[in-house]
């Protein structure tokens, strides 16, 4: 850039000059320009400055190089450390025996005796899978004085669905049960020992289920599962069941807190005959919530049991229950001790069903047993208290010590009566309640 310095005034005599001013000075700029004087001046031309370039700031960040170089494999010596996994209890869900495609087994003895089970199963797959098993089991009066034959046989079916994170299932039943009563009067028999005919009684039972469960995997997320049951139970005598059950179960985490909320409910409806009609049902409902901190397990709940029952105690007895439920358990030193406790109750109903599965020679009303007019009444566990300790000491000894008391309400017991039938005396068993108090004391060890 070029300037010019400022003009110098100066008194001269009056004259006009016209210069033309070239190459100044040394340097390779040249000036060039006309200047006309007007009246006494002095003008002064002093070189000018060029600067080469306006200064710039340095840049202070520094690039880091880009380094490329290949690296020689090397060995290394180093020692596993092999923790091992404690043994656990699998929980499989078909039952263990249907993990197999199929089997047969048949067996015979002495008296006419003959047994056959047979199962097959599809192939699992993430579709869902089906199968289906068939039981038969019979033999002779096992008395010389009697003539007659015991045998059971039932056919089962079931076939599993996944739709999404939903799994449905469903289940059936059909099968038959025929019960000797081995009791008589023995003075019926005559001198020459000649058999008399076993009086028996036969069942027949069948049964419809469908059940729908959640398999999902994130805790925040509500899982549910339902179980619904239709079962019919009849026998020669003119006695008929039908028994509706729904068990419905819902759980969700909140944090390190899991919530659940369980509904069960039974409903019996009975005939034997026209003169007896009844119906009976219970209702429990069981909020209830848990958690797992370290070694702790535990969970807190109460039950309310709704039981229709009542009138079969002559009006007498509470219809509402509550049980206050709650279990703990201490794992110390990975499984060595292991102390737990558990407190609370519950209502179990009686039937049909449930009676003769304890005890077959449970008769209905021809065969001594006396139906009462109102139903079966419902077993109040009203105080169950129970713990213990286990432990797996190495990986050949196993202990596990325990304890439990309950108090029963109403707890079905069998006694001995007798009955005519057909002009033969026989010993059946009638069912009677009573309340009492149950306690256990064991233990059991194991080593392999």
């Amino acid at each position: 850039m070029t300037s010019l310095p400022p003009i110098t005034k100066a008194l001269f005599m009056p004259v006009m000059v016209t210069l033309t001013l070239t190459e100044l000075c040394a340097q390779t700029d040249s000036l060039q320009m006309d200047v006309t004087f007007v009246g006494n001046r002095q003008m002064e031309v002093r070189d000018a400055v060029k600067l080469s370039s306006w200064p710039t700031a340095r840049p202070l960040s520094v690039t880091k190089p880009t380094l490329s170089y290949e690296l020689l494999s090397r060995r290394l010596q180093f020692v596993p450390q092999m923790t091992p996994v404690e043994a656990t209890r699998l929980r499989v869900d078909p039952s263990l025996s249907r993990l197999y495609r199929g089997y047969v087994r048949a067996a015979g003895g002495t008296r006419g005796t003959s047994m056959v089970d047979a199962s097959y199963t599809d192939l699992r797959s993430r579709d869902g899978s089906w199968g289906t098993a068939f039981h038969h089991a019979a033999t002779n009066s096992p008395s010389a004085l009697l003539t007659g034959r015991l045998n059971e046989n039932s056919l089962d079916a079931w076939v599993s669905r996944f739709v999404g994170k939903e799994k449905m299932s469903f289940e059936a039943s059909v099968g038959s049960e025929q019960v000797l009563m081995y009791g008589f009067d023995s003075l019926q028999v005559d001198s020459a020992m000649t058999p008399l005919d076993a009086p028996a009684v036969t069942w027949s039972h069948a049964a419809i289920g469908a059940s729908f469960k959640s398999h999902k995997k994130r805790d925040s997320e509500l899982n549910h599962e339902v179980d619904a049951t239709l079962g019919w139970l009849t026998n020669d005598r003119g006695t008929r069941e039908r028994t509706l059950g729904l068990d419905a179960t819902l759980d969700k985490a909140f944090g390190d807190v899991r919530g659940q909320f369980d509904v069960d409910v039974q409903l019996d409806e009975y005939s034997a005959g026209e003169e007896v009609s009844f119906n009976q049902a219970i209702v429990v409902v069981e909020p209830s919530v848990s958690t797992h901190r370290g070694a702790l397990n535990a969970k807190a709940g109460l039950g309310l049991a709704i039981d229709a029952d009542q009138p079969t105690r002559d009006g007498t007895g509470d219809a509402f229950h509550l049980y206050p439920r709650a279990e703990v358990s201490v794992n110390l030193l990975r499984n060595l001790f292991v102390p737990y406790g558990k407190v609370g109750g519950n209502l179990t109903a009686n039937n049909f069903h449930t009676l003769t599965q304890q005890n077959p020679f449970y008769a209905p009303a021809k065969l001594g047993q006396v139906l009462p007019t109102q139903g079966f009444r419902s077993t109040n566990k009203r105080l169950a208290l129970s713990g213990g300790i286990r432990g797996t000491v190495t990986d050949a000894f196993r202990f596990h010590g325990y304890f439990s008391t309950a108090n029963h309400e109403d707890y079905v017991l069998f006694r001995p009566a007798a009955s005519t039938v057909d002009s033969t005396t026989i010993a059946t068993f009638e069912a009677v309640y009573d309340t009492l108090s149950i306690r256990t004391l064991g233990g059991e060890a194991e080593f392999d």
